[in-house]
Order: structure tokens, then sequence, then C-alpha cells
């Protein structure tokens, strides 16, 4: 079996961004003209994951550069290759093509905040899902939103060790954000440390 990763360009944007209206709903992914702006202006990069030629899946990065770590947003197999293993081989082709970077990140909605057992179930097998590629809900997290939608952040060690990883997740998240949404709609990001916690709590009891 042959697996590749290929670039999502401008030629093929239109087709995919077909795919991304499809597989999230109209308040999980940018509208098209701000998602065709990053893809022609470079602020993101998207790729198309192809086995044995065929398109079965793709996603969208992008890269704080100060930290050389890798953000992956809308994220998604197609339909119909779910549960035939190509989301494994995906992952995997993924964790190789940014082998030496510090590491990945990315979002997954909380099983404890799903609003009926079936949505429940899903988020869970989706952070199994992630496990089974390596990945780790990063610890240290109080709380974490963009857009009003609450997350774990969980993370794929790359040339960093996890401890290292999670100790700057908050500022490569940012970074990550300042590159994708602007100064202007940054305070869409609400990022809360545990650290920051417990010294509002030390202050509160002083």
């Amino acid at each position: 079996m042959s697996d590749c990763l290929t670039p999502i360009t401008l030629e093929n944007f239109d087709r995919i961004y077909q795919r991304v209206t499809r597989d999230f709903p109209d308040n999980e992914h940018p509208p098209y003209g701000a998602m065709r702006s990053r893809t022609k202006r470079g602020v993101s990069e998207g790729f198309l994951f192809q086995a044995d030629g065929i398109d079965c899946a793709y996603v969208f990065t992008v890269t704080e550069p100060e930290q050389n770590v890798v953000l992956l947003y809308l994220l998604a197999v197609y339909e119909e290759y779910r549960g035939s293993g190509i989301g494994g081989r995906f992952m995997k082709a993924l964790g190789e093509q940014f082998a030496q970077t510090a590491g990945i990140l990315i979002e997954v909605e909380k099983p404890e905040l799903a609003q009926s057992d079936a949505e429940r179930r899903t988020r869970t097998r989706r952070i199994a899902f992630y496990e089974r590629a390596g990945y780790a809900i990063v610890p240290g997290f109080e709380y974490y939103s963009i857009w009003d939608v609450p997350y774990h952040i969980m993370a794929l060690p790359r040339r960093r060790a996890m401890e290292d990883l999670a100790a700057g997740a908050p500022a490569a998240l940012r970074g990550a954000y300042l590159k994708l949404i602007g100064q202007n709609n940054i305070h869409k990001l609400v990022i809360r440390t545990q650290a920051q916690k417990f010294t509002d709590e030390k202050e509160n009891a002083t």
C-alpha cells in the first residue's frame, strides 16, 4: 500500500472546502473567503491524504514558528473510508510529515460537556482514536476555548519531550491563532492554566 500527503492548493481548494462544509457544522469552520485567503497567503497549510493514489482524508495546519509547534484543525477522513483503517494511516503520515517539529497539537471536544449520550460516546471514541496514534491530553489547562467552544488539547511530541511541549502549549496556541485570526479576534481564544488558577486563588486568600 502506498500512502502520501499532498498539498492543498488553490487549484483543489474548492473541492476540499465542499468536503469541509459537509464534515463540520457551520460554526466550526471558517468562511470560504477566509480559508482560501489563508491558503493563498501561506498562513495555513492543508494536506490531502492519498492511499494508493485515492484521496481519503484531509487536514489544515498552522505552524507556530517560535516554538516550531504545529496545530492541526479541520481534520477528517472521507465518510466512505471511515472505519477502514485509513484514519490510523493518515495520523501516521502526519506524524512523519512533522517529525522535525517540536510537536503536534490538536483540539478535541470534551466528552464531559456533551449534550447527549450518543455525542459523549462519539467524543470519547475520538479521543481514543488520537490516543492510539500516540497523542495524549495535555495537562495543565484549567480552561481552553476558541470561538466559545471548550476543548481539551492533545499533543504528539516529536523533537520535544511531552513535559516541555505541555509547558509551551499555551504560548504556542496563542501564536498559532494570532496567525489564523489576527489581533482583532484573538480575544475569542481563552486560555486559563492551572498555574494561573493557583496564583489567583493564592492572591485572593491573602
